[in-house]
């Protein structure tokens, strides 16, 4: 499952990637790559460790999402992602599988400063639901709300596309309330790396 879902990022990766220097002769080359009213698609490939001792759990994701600028370096976006997760839970002195896979989609708010002329740092933050074939983490629910916050590093490949670098940070709960026994929640830390690109 996770060759098929690095398989699928680099295909996609190369689709951008190529659409991007088919246009690169196009007006938008001279335009700001952050400028206010761009439309910016990305693809991303993300992993996560868990930060609790009794949770031994890793996710690995395939994000796409699309990024509209409000303003000069502000911008909103809808991120879809695939997920899938593996490790065990620790109950009870019972290790509780934790393979799963779902579907999830969230709302950020991304800042893009610095933006010099090879490379630029964002930060950005944002909420979201997943949603996966059995309770995640274990003993908890199918479904659960996300938050995630980070930040990282573009570097320009082309006028139309730059190759992205980043953290994350992650927190997965049903929202039942800090210590409810249906409600062991999820926190981790990613590594991402994937691809940005306008038509």
């Amino acid at each position: 499952m996770r060759k098929i879902v690095v398989l699928t990022f680099m295909t996609f990766c190369g689709f951008g990637s190529m659409q991007a220097q088919d246009i690169g002769e196009d007006s938008t080359a001279s335009k700001p790559f952050f400028s206010r009213g761009s439309v910016i698609h990305g693809a991303y490939l993300e992993h996560y460790f868990s930060e609790d001792a009794d949770r031994h759990i890793s996710a690995t994701q395939l994000n796409m999402e699309m990024a509209y600028f409000i303003w000069n370096g502000l911008s909103l976006v809808t991120d879809a992602y695939f997920l899938i997760s593996e490790g065990h839970r620790v109950v009870d002195f019972r290790n509780l599988n934790s393979e799963r896979f779902g579907v999830g989609f969230a709302g950020f708010l991304r800042l893009d400063i610095f933006d010099f002329r090879f490379h630029s740092l964002f930060a950005e933050t944002g909420f979201g639901m997943v949603f996966t074939n059995k309770d995640f983490p274990p003993e908890g629910t199918k479904w659960n709300f996300t938050r995630r916050y980070g930040g990282g590093l573009t570097i320009k490949i082309d006028p139309d596309a730059r190759l992205v670098l980043g953290w994350r940070s992650m927190h997965v709960s049903n929202g039942k309330g800090f210590g409810h026994p249906q409600n062991p929640a999820y926190d981790a830390n990613g590594l991402f790396a994937g691809l940005r690109f306008r038509f």
